[in-house]
């Protein structure tokens, strides 16, 4: 009998633990000003706020998967996995460049 309430214990502690762990990274497409100061730092900034893409201690996973950014300020979709909460970005999946005009009349990114 004791293994038994053994085993629920761990059971029950490894859904509380899960249940715990920040899952608010989710899979999505995010456009704004792709900001291109490399080798220094790359960031994307939304209406959400500034993603770091890429900095002097490394590029984030994926990053191979974007088109050659132009030196300075670019208008860019970017699919990637993002926190949020954190403003952090796990993984990007592809970016494409979109006409410079779409970021220059979105109000949320103009700040």
């Amino acid at each position: 009998m004791k293994i038994k309430q053994v085993f629920a214990f761990f059971i029950l502690s490894a859904l509380i633990g899960a249940s715990l762990v920040n899952t608010s990274q989710a899979k999505e497409m995010r456009c704004g000003w792709v900001e291109n100061d490399m080798p220094s730092q790359m960031t994307l900034k939304d209406k959400d706020g500034v993603w770091t893409l890429a900095d002097a201690s490394g590029v984030v996973r994926g990053f191979t998967k974007m088109p050659s950014f132009p030196k300075g300020d670019t208008c860019a979709c970017i699919t990637m996995d993002a926190n949020v909460d954190q403003l952090v970005v796990g993984i990007i999946y592809q970016g494409k460049i979109i006409p410079i005009k779409r970021c220059q009349q979105d109000k949320s990114i103009n700040w």
